[in-house]
């Protein structure tokens, strides 16, 4: 259809900020070059320069797939048969079309590998740590006859996601998705620093008050640093306020950290149940799309009440559930996990190894983990990349977005020493030609 010239005018002056906005970002090189993936096989991917047309064949060091599951036969074939059995979307929330068994089967296994008794699950981690503050900060609906007038303070690690900072943001607002906050909940958010337990003590100490409710939010492992967060210290400050729920993130955390992959309390070795007989409140976010092999998210509790409450959040209730072949995949790579536990012992050798001929060649890693937060001076990290990409053929992430420019490589149990020693030469054959 041909729109009239008084149409196309006014569409032009709508969009007129958006269109400004884009061609800047495109002039100073930072809106991300988009590939499209055509195949997979290991860390071998053949993609596509969606700017240039042009067929790349790579090897990647940039996807979440740290424990290689999400190409495995058993996960693959877990998947297809869930289709088989229940098609491939539940169509609906669990409130008006029930769930599949899936659901309970994978609740139950995160449960067990979180050691926290409750779980509930969502599509994805926004969903979830919104539904989470939603429920606890503002409860599902407002009752005629139930008026808590309370006030809750919510703390945060500046450094923690957007997911983490959204859903406070949001909490402090009011209910996500209502236009008008209730006045009977009122919530506060405050940051505190990057992993720092003390700056946690002192501002709890400054803008606590008596009767609050107290959650603390922060990334296990965080995503663009690699480091790790001090949880015996946030425990110590929590044991001074009775009742505080302690949020943590484990999307990069799981499989990754703890003996056997549990995340941040079984790398500590401390059990969630100790915790909770402190009178601290653990709740932990688990994400599938990492180390899983699939996608989704769940939210876990001590509070049994407060898991079925997340059923009527507005991210649960108004969406459909998560789908049988994703909840069956991550059921899978959960039981692959807990049968193979060397998983966890190799991604991390292989974490080290890289990070070690990364340091040899005078390059400064950042962080712990198998995220490898690499610095690279005043090279811009869009066109270190490119020069990888196109020129040796290796897949890394640009981050420019963040106030120290980086490349953020990511280890996986797929990675052979080899592929990381190419990757280490490639790296500094790249920054010899661009220094």
């Amino acid at each position: 259809m041909i729109l009239p010239n008084c149409v196309k005018l006014r569409y032009h002056f709508i969009m007129k900020v958006i269109n400004e906005y884009f061609e800047r970002l495109c002039e100073h090189g930072l809106y991300p070059t988009r590939y499209r993936v055509l195949k997979k096989n290991g860390i071998k991917y053949k993609i596509l320069d969606e700017d240039t047309d042009q067929m790349l064949e790579v090897d990647n060091f940039c996807s979440n797939d740290v424990l290689g599951l999400a190409q495995l036969d058993e996960v693959r074939n877990a998947a297809k048969t869930a289709i088989d059995r229940f098609g491939a979307s539940n169509s609906s929330c669990t409130f008006y079309c029930g769930r599949v068994s899936l659901h309970a089967d994978l609740e139950e296994s995160i449960s067990s590998f979180k050691k926290i008794p409750h779980t509930h699950l969502f599509l994805n981690a926004w969903m979830a740590v919104q539904a989470l503050t939603d429920t606890y900060c503002h409860l599902a609906m407002k009752l005629p006859d139930y008026s808590p007038k309370t006030r809750t303070l919510i703390m945060v690690d500046h450094m923690s996601h957007s997911c983490i900072t959204s859903a406070a943001t949001s909490a402090k607002l009011g209910i996500s998705g209502q236009l008008f906050p209730r006045k009977d909940m009122v919530v506060e958010v405050k940051p505190y620093r990057h992993c720092d337990a003390e700056n946690l003590a002192l501002r709890l100490k400054k803008y606590a008050s008596k009767g609050d409710r107290i959650m603390v939010m922060t990334d296990s492992v965080f995503s663009m640093e690699g480091t790790i967060a001090p949880l015996p210290e946030i425990i110590e400050v929590l044991s001074n306020y009775e009742g505080a729920v302690l949020v943590c993130d484990e999307a990069h955390s799981s499989g990754v950290i703890g003996k056997r992959g549990g995340g941040i309390y079984d790398h500590f070795t401390i059990d969630p149940n100790h915790v909770h007989e402190r009178g601290i409140e653990p709740v932990t976010l688990t994400t599938f799309s990492k180390f899983a092999g699939s996608v989704g998210a769940a939210i876990s509790s001590f509070n049994k009440s407060f898991t079925l409450l997340l059923d009527a959040a507005r991210t649960s209730s108004g969406t459909a559930s998560l789908s049988a072949p994703l909840a069956a995949a991550a059921l899978a790579s959960l039981q692959y996990l807990e049968q193979h536990p060397e998983l966890v012992a190799t991604l991390r050798w292989n974490a080290n190894y890289l990070r070690t001929g990364l340091n040899n060649e005078g390059f400064e890693v950042e962080g712990e983990t198998a995220i490898l937060p690499v610095k690279i001076g005043g090279i811009p990290p869009q066109d270190f990349a490119r020069k990888l990409l196109y020129e040796h053929g290796v897949w890394v992430s640009p981050v420019w977005y963040v106030d120290k420019p980086k490349l953020r490589i990511m280890a996986s149990v797929l990675h052979t020493e080899q592929d990381m020693d190419t990757l280490v030469e490639s790296l500094v054959m790249v920054r010899q030609k661009l220094a």
